[in-house]
């Protein structure tokens, strides 16, 4: 835009605001601005000079410009938001004991009298001393860690943390248990052996 169109445009800016506010529409406000603006003979408008006249209109009719919003910024924090919202966070359920498990069963040894007997001591001891009951004494098949469970709790011992992981210890550290499928837990000969013939284990004297 040249100096002269400028200060032709500025000169009639009173008359072109007043006509360009007859109008309700922002949009029929902005098409009537840019026909009166080329009917003065102005061929060119910059982004700047549109929006100082938009600032001198918004002035003239005695509001502020509004300013645009940013939709990317306003709507990102948002949909944030909505995505914490929407993730629940996740429950870790405990180990519940079998309840298909009879550990009295008529006929043959209960589980607390076969405890009494071998009198297993500590976490592995004990974890061998129930696979073995239910395998052994129940014919139990598809032995995991609920079935132990409910062996621990049929005699009040004191559970570890992670029942699943001390059987999968045992395993690894003893040898007494095959736990590679842990739906199917069985013994092996040294904890078919450590049952049979090592428990229970002598007595200390005592001095």
């Amino acid at each position: 835009m040249s100096q002269d169109e400028f200060d032709r445009l500025l000169a009639a800016m009173p008359s072109i605001a007043k006509a360009v506010n007859e109008f309700q529409s922002e949009d029929v406000q902005r098409n009537a601005f840019t026909a009166l603006v080329q009917a003065m003979g102005v061929t060119s408008l910059d982004a700047q000079h549109h929006r100082a006249q938009r600032l001198r209109d918004n002035a003239h009719d005695g509001q502020p410009e509004s300013p645009v919003p940013d939709t990317k910024r306003s709507e990102a924090p948002s949909e944030a938001k909505n995505a914490k919202r929407s993730r629940k966070p996740t429950v870790r359920r405990g180990l519940s004991a079998a309840k298909d498990v009879d550990l009295r069963p008529s006929g043959k040894q209960a589980f607390k009298d076969f405890v009494e007997e071998k009198d297993p001591t500590g976490f592995y001891e004990r974890n061998v001393a129930a696979v073995f009951y239910l395998e052994q004494t129940l014919g139990l098949g598809n032995i995991g860690a609920p079935h132990v469970l409910a062996a621990y709790r049929e005699c009040s011992w004191k559970e570890p943390g992670n029942l699943a992981q001390s059987i999968r210890d045992t395993a690894a550290k003893k040898g007494w248990l095959d736990s590679s499928d842990g739906s199917n837990l069985s013994t092996t000969p040294g904890g078919r052996n450590l049952i049979i013939h090592d428990l229970p284990r002598p007595k200390s004297p005592k001095s």
